[in-house]
This record gives structure tokens, sequence and C-alpha cells, in this order.
């Protein structure tokens, strides 16, 4: 139906599947099954390798959709990155669709 849309599934790094945990490892491979694209971040695991992936996504991408809960982390600070590369972010949280515009985090991406 919307054929402008794909999804592009962004992997941390190979053999990363292996450490999916079994109750969402079905569901993790039907999605890479169905995925338009598959894009491996980075060939090993690294301390860096999910923070490389979120940086990833966020430039290959025009429109951040995100179930964002106020929490701080990884989706935190990866929200606050794509705010400083002025992406449009779409939080599915409604209840927390005010915190998007109080991320005053500090990372250096570089």
């Amino acid at each position: 139906k919307y054929k402008n849309i794909r999804l592009v599934c962004v992997i941390p790094f190979f053999e990363h599947d292996k450490s999916v945990k079994y109750c969402w490892k079905k569901r993790y491979d039907k999605v890479v099954s169905n995925c338009d694209e598959l894009v491996y971040s980075s060939e090993e695991y690294q301390i860096s390798a999910f923070q490389i992936r979120n940086i990833y996504m966020v430039d290959h991408s025009d429109i951040i959709i995100t179930w964002y809960d106020g929490q701080k982390g990884g989706t935190r600070n990866t929200l606050s990155y794509a705010q400083r590369e002025g992406k449009n972010i779409i939080n599915l949280n409604t209840e927390y669709s005010d915190e998007l515009q109080n991320l005053q985090i500090k990372i250096n991406y570089s």
C-alpha cells in the first residue's frame, strides 16, 4: 500500500542474532527476512556498536518515528542526536510527547 516506505534493518554487528533473547527470536527473524534492505553497521561486536547503529539510522532517515518513554539511555541519546541534526521526530508514545522538547543531553558522536 505504501510503496515509498521501505523497511531497512540496521543490525549493529554480524552474528547479533545469536544474542537475541529466545522470546524475541521468532519476531526478529520474521522482521529481518521481510525487510527491503539489511545493513550491518559494524563487522563485529564492540562497545560502541549500538551507538554506531543508531547514528547510521538517524543519518539515513528523513523522519524519526519512535516510542520514547522519557527514560535515559540509548533511545534518548539517539533522539538528542537527531534533534541536533534537525530531523523531524514523531513520538508515537503520546504520554511522553513533550519529553522531546526537554532533551538537553550533550553527547559527542564523532
